[in-house]
């Protein structure tokens, strides 16, 4: 059955997480950019510019060992935030490989891509947004997955970055995840008000919505054009049969990120065979290839 509350906490959970690894870049440890790919990094903070070595962070990872070049970056970090760093660095994000990769080539993720490489730029300046996608997907398809250490092993070389504007891509990632968490909260505010206005249900002497309704049900594709977006996409419609309600009610249906209408084709058929017209639309660009 569709669950509302778990696409949401899916979609704040990858937000979370990509927000996550760029959050860490915000301390000046983080503002760094590779001069020899996985091997020394340089990074500017204001006026600041300094170097570091990945094998420095690695083994601090590991460890808590703190080499010279690291011992600078440190002394910015409050002892008690060094085991958050050391975790910060390694902790693994959960997402599958696959819609990792396919957000980062979708128009959605380009411009999240876009927004980073302008603080994450090549050597001459130039917007880093493709070097970043191939550490991105790279390490959430290697073996240790997406990490915030792993993904600066993934960077090419001739990388700068930007430390105060990967402060600013971090916090305007976290308003639009409050922003999200917000308006979750407001809806489920509104319809808790509106069920307690609602009379008193028995819910036993109601059918059991686990078990298919009683019509029969017509699956439909229609393929429309965007005349306005100048892209073509499809429709997967389910229509109850044998209706004898004067007006049908119609549920539109969007599915997630990296996923497809027909993923879902079993609950939108079941939904339909409760006298509902069930409609979900294709979203080219975000949609599972």
């Amino acid at each position: 059955m569709l669950n509302f509350d778990q696409e949401v906490r899916e979609n704040i959970l990858l937000k979370r997480a990509l927000v996550a690894l760029f959050a860490g870049l915000s301390v000046p440890l983080m503002a760094i950019s590779p001069v020899q790919a996985g091997e020394l990094l340089s990074f500017s903070y204001g006026p600041l510019i300094r170097s570091l070595r990945i094998s420095s962070l690695q083994a601090f990872a590991k460890d808590g060992s703190v080499a010279d070049d690291l011992a600078f970056f440190l002394q910015f970090t409050p002892a008690n935030q060094r085991e958050d760093l050391r975790s910060a660095l390694v902790q693994r994000a959960e997402i599958d490989p696959l819609v990792v990769s396919q957000f980062f080539n979708s128009k959605i993720g380009e411009d999240v891509l876009e927004r980073l490489g302008r603080g994450i730029s090549m050597q001459r300046g130039s917007n880093g947004k493709f070097a970043l996608r191939s550490a991105l997907v790279g390490a959430a398809f290697s073996n240790d997955g997406l990490s915030l250490l792993n993904v600066l092993q993934q960077l090419p070389t001739n990388i700068q970055l930007n430390g105060e504007a990967l402060v600013g891509a971090a916090k305007n990632g976290e308003k639009v995840i409050a922003a999200t968490e917000a308006i979750t909260a407001t809806l489920r505010a509104l319809s808790a008000k509106e069920a307690a206005a609602q009379p008193a249900v028995n819910f036993n002497s109601l059918p059991d919505p686990a078990k298919p309704g009683p019509l029969a049900v017509r699956q439909e594709v229609w393929n429309l054009v965007d005349a306005s977006r100048q892209r073509s996409f499809y429709v997967d419609v389910y229509i109850p049969e044998q209706s004898t309600a004067a007006q049908i009610p119609v549920i539109m249906f969007s599915h997630g990120l990296a996923s497809r209408p027909e993923d879902y084709a079993a609950g939108l058929k079941h939904l339909a065979s409760y006298g509902y017209v069930v409609a979900a639309p294709q979203h080219p660009g975000s949609d599972k290839i």
